[in-house]
């Protein structure tokens, strides 16, 4: 009786081992922050995850965080894949969501080939 309690128990887990583990979010850059060691938090405004926007993700690479400061002070759009809890690159005890790959684009119009196929 305890072992199928115990599964039951556990059953939840499971399921949310298998969820996703990263997400996209698209859209202007609203807050920005710097620190000595190179890391950078961004936070975005995006309709695409209510519960992510305008929330700060950490970026660990300082050539991308100049990049992303700069789309900041334009004011430019970004699409941004964030990892959950960023459980990578020796990343477990980040308490922000992390920031694996930074697009910019300008008025949404730049898109991977086929080319010559309308968005």
């Amino acid at each position: 009786m305890k072992s199928i309690v115990l599964v039951l128990a556990l059953m939840p887990l499971a399921a949310q081992a298998g969820s996703a583990t990263s997400y996209t979010m698209k859209g202007k850059i609203v807050g920005f922050t710097t620190e000595k060691n190179g890391v950078c938090h961004l936070a975005i405004d995006t309709p695409d995850f209510p519960q992510y926007s305008h929330a700060y993700h950490h970026l660990e690479d300082g050539d991308f965080c100049h990049v992303v400061r700069l789309a900041y002070q334009l004011n430019e759009r970004v699409v941004v894949k964030a990892n959950v809890y960023s459980y990578m690159a020796g990343n477990e005890g980040a308490i922000t969501h992390g920031i694996e790959n930074v697009e910019l684009t300008r008025d949404g119009k730049a898109y991977w080939p086929p080319y010559g196929q309308s968005r």
